[in-house]
C-alpha cells in the first residue's frame, strides 16, 4: 500500500502546532505565579470597572457617585466593607439607617453632618454607639436614634445640600450636628487648587467629571487586551503596558492649553497664583484664599441653622479639634508617634499648615455666627487635658479614645443649649 505524503505547506502546519501549543502554555504560566502581571490585569479592571467610566470615583473607603446637588455621595447600588463588617449604604447616599419618617415620642433623631470625622462619630468607629450612650442621660427616656449624614471629604457646601436632602425627603430629625471645619480649608489647597477649580466645588472635582482625552485611549486599549487568551498572556501583558505608559507619557495637563472648562473647573477663584509670583505675592492670595474658604463655611452655617429653624430641628454646630491646632493633647509624643507609623499622606495638607493658617480664620467666623445668634461650640481644645493618644494618622481622624471623648463633649454642650 502506498504511503500518503503530505505537502510541504501540510508538514509545516503539523509540525507547528505542537510548538504554537507549547509556547502558548508557557506564555499562560507566569501570570499565574508573577505578581506584576496580576497588577496589569487588576489595572485594566479599574478602567474597565468602569467605576469612573460609569461616573463613579474610587474613594478611600468605597464607591462613590456623581449627585446634581451634593455634588457625590456613596452609591447605593454598593455595599462597603469595613472593620466591623458589610455596610449597607441608604437611599441618600450615606451609611447605615435612615432617620425615622415620623416623629415618635419615645424617640430622639439625631443625624450627624459634615465629613470622615463626624462619620466616624455617627457610624464607623462605633455605629454611633458612643454618641448615643452620651445623648442617653440627657434625652429624658426617649431612645437616642443616631443617623449619619455625613460623606468622608464633605465641606460646605456639601453639608448644607446633605441637610436639605434629608429634610426634603421628608425624614424626621429632632436634632442636628454639624461637625465640621478641617476639611472646609484644608482640602481645597491640596485638592481642587492645583488644577485651578473653583473654591466652593466639591473634593476632586476635576476628576470626577473630566476625562482627558489620553483617559479614553486607555480604556480602549484596556479594552483591546482584556479578551481572555489576551488577558492572561505575558507578551500581551507586556505589549499593553509599554503602550499605556507611552499614551501616560505623551498626556496632557488637565488644563488643555491653558483654557478652562466650566464643568470641571467652574467660575473663577477670587484669588490667583502663577509661577511668577513672588513669596509675599503668593503669601498674600492665600490669605484671600483662607478668608474666601472661611467665609464660605459660615455662610453655610447660617443656611443650615435657618433651615433646622424653619423645619422645627434643634441646630448644634462644633469646629472639630485637629492635632495641628496645638495644644491638641497632653501627650503629644503618643500622638505623633501614631502620625509617624500611619505612613505618609497627602503632604500638602497633612503637614497642618492649612490647619494652622485656616483655623484662625474660622474662628473669627464663629464669633460673627455668636453675634448673629448662633452658637457654634469651639472643641479645638477638647484634648489638652487628656493624657493619652487620641489621633490615629496624620490627617485629623481619632481612635476610639477621642471619638468617645468627643460625643461626651457634644452631648455636655446640647445639654446646656
Amino acid at each position: 500500500m502506498a504511503k500518503t505524503r503530505l505537502s510541504f505547506g501540510k508538514k509545516i502546519l503539523f509540525s507547528a502546532i505542537p510548538t504554537i501549543l507549547t509556547l502558548g502554555f508557557v506564555d499562560q504560566i507566569p501570570t499565574v505565579y508573577i505578581d506584576k502581571f496580576r497588577e496589569f490585569q487588576k489595572i485594566r479592571q479599574c478602567l474597565l470597572g468602569s467605576d469612573l467610566v460609569q461616573g463613579r470615583n474610587q474613594s478611600f473607603e468605597g464607591t462613590e457617585t456623581i449627585h446634581p446637588t451634593r455634588g457625590y455621595l456613596y452609591d447605593p447600588d454598593f455595599t462597603q466593607q469595613d472593620k466591623q463588617g458589610q455596610v449597607q449604604i441608604n437611599e441618600l447616599g450615606t451609611k447605615g439607617r435612615l432617620p425615622p419618617l415620623n416623629p415618635n415620642p419615645n424617640e430622639r433623631s439625631v443625624v450627624v453632618f459634615g465629613g470622615s470625622v463626624a462619620e466616624d462619630l455617627a457610624f464607623d468607629i462605633d455605629r454611633g454607639k458612643a454618641l448615643e450612650e452620651a445623648l442617653t442621660p440627657i434625652s429624658e427616656g426617649r431612645k437616642v436614634i443616631v443617623s449619619c449624614g455625613a460623606v468622608i471629604g464633605y465641606k460646605q457646601p456639601e453639608d448644607y445640600q446633605s441637610l436639605l436632602d434629608f429634610v426634603s425627603r421628608g425624614y424626621h430629625l429632632d436634632d442636628m450636628i454639624h461637625l465640621s471645619g478641617f476639611n472646609d480649608v484644608a482640602l481645597f489647597p491640596a485638592e481642587n487648587l492645583k488644577n485651578n477649580v473653583y473654591y466652593r466645588y466639591p473634593r476632586q472635582w476635576a476628576s470626577r467629571v473630566y476625562r482627558p482625552p489620553e483617559y479614553i485611549e486607555r480604556i480602549m486599549l484596556a479594552y483591546g487586551f482584556s479578551f481572555p487568551i489576551l488577558d492572561t498572556s505575558t507578551i500581551a501583558n507586556s505589549i499593553w503596558k509599554t503602550l499605556d505608559n507611552r499614551i501616560m507619557e505623551n498626556r496632557t495637563k488637565m488644563q488643555l492649553d491653558g483654557k478652562r472648562n466650566f464643568l470641571r473647573d467652574g467660575p473663577q477663584n477670587p484669588f490667583y497664583f502663577s509661577d511668577s509670583m513672588t513669596s509675599e505675592e503668593r503669601q498674600k492670595q492665600e490669605e484671600v484664599m483662607l478668608e474666601c474658604l472661611a467665609d464660605n463655611w459660615r455662610f453655610y452655617i447660617e443656611r443650615m441653622n435657618s433651615l433646622c429653624l424653619e423645619m422645627g430641628i434643634r441646630p448644634h454646630f462644633f469646629l472639630q479639634p485637629n492635632q495641628y491646632v496645638e495644644p491638641s493633647s497632653l501627650d503629644i509624643e503618643a500622638n505623633r508617634k501614631a502620625i509617624q507609623e500611619s505612613g505618609p499622606m497627602n503632604g500638602d495638607f497633612m503637614n497642618g499648615q492649612w490647619v494652622k493658617r485656616g483655623y484662625p480664620y474660622l474662628k473669627g467666623k464663629l464669633k460673627e455666627l455668636e453675634k448673629k445668634g448662633i452658637n457654634v461650640v469651639d472643641l479645638t481644645m477638647v484634648y489638652k487635658d487628656v493624657n493619652q493618644q487620641v489621633y490615629c494618622d496624620t490627617c485629623c481622624h481619632v481612635n476610639e479614645v477621642g471619638n468617645r471623648i468627643l460625643a461626651e463633649e457634644i452631648a455636655r454642650h446640647i445639654a446646656t443649649d
